[in-house]
Parts: structure tokens; sequence; C-alpha cells
């Protein structure tokens, strides 16, 4: 019982890790660019590193649970998505909706969860 306890820690820790060294990498990225044009972020890079994150995520704990990867993409995705409104509402005091781009990452977080469970356990 406490040896899967600690497999199952040491397993959210490795996601959270990964996703926090992607967060960096693309946070880094975003702030160049954004300190050489001084324009805010093209709809179609939002899009895209917003696919990814999901994708990642979604990959990262299908791979952990290794079961139903779907329904654990969609679960993990929507409490992100949830988690990330929270934060940008508490942040900057606006709430924005577009429910395409929500679609697209609940989407993607969907295949990551189906992708992680089809491969080898990494996490």
């Amino acid at each position: 019982m406490v040896k899967t306890m600690k497999n199952k820690l040491r397993s959210g820790i490795k996601i959270y890790i990964t996703i926090a060294v992607f967060l960096f990498v693309v946070t880094g990225v975003y702030t160049m660019y954004i300190a050489k044009t001084t324009n805010n972020i093209h709809p179609i890079v939002k899009l895209v590193l917003t696919g990814l994150l999901y994708l990642l995520i979604g990959f990262a704990f299908g791979n952990a649970v290794h079961k139903k990867g779907l329904w654990v993409g969609l679960l993990v995705g929507v409490i992100h998505l949830g988690l990330f409104k929270l934060i940008n509402f508490l942040a900057t005091g606006n709430f924005s909706f577009n429910i395409l781009l929500i679609l697209i990452s609940l989407l993607l977080a969907m295949t990551g969860g189906m992708l992680g469970v089809n491969l080898k356990k990494l996490f």
C-alpha cells in the first residue's frame, strides 16, 4: 500500500516537473517574442502553444494512469482549463471565453491521453 502511494507521488512529481520545464521554455520564447516585436501574441501562435501544452498534459497523465486515456485526457484537460482560467481571471481581472480554443484544447488533451496510454509507461 505504501509502495504504490510512493509510486503515485513520484509519478505526479515527474509529470509536473515535465510540464513546468515545458512552460518555462514556452514562457521564455514568448517573452523574447514580445520584447523584440512589442506586439501581443498572434492567435495562431497562441493556438499552437496552448495545443502543445494540453497535448503534453493529456499524454503525461494518460501515460501515468495507463487506463482509459480518452477520459483521463478529458478530465485532466477540463481541470487544467478551469485552473488556467481562474488564474488568468485573478491576475488580469477579466474573463475571456473562446469556445473554439477551449474545444481544440480539450480535443488535444484527449488525444494526448490516448497516446499516453498506448505508449510505454514513462511516468
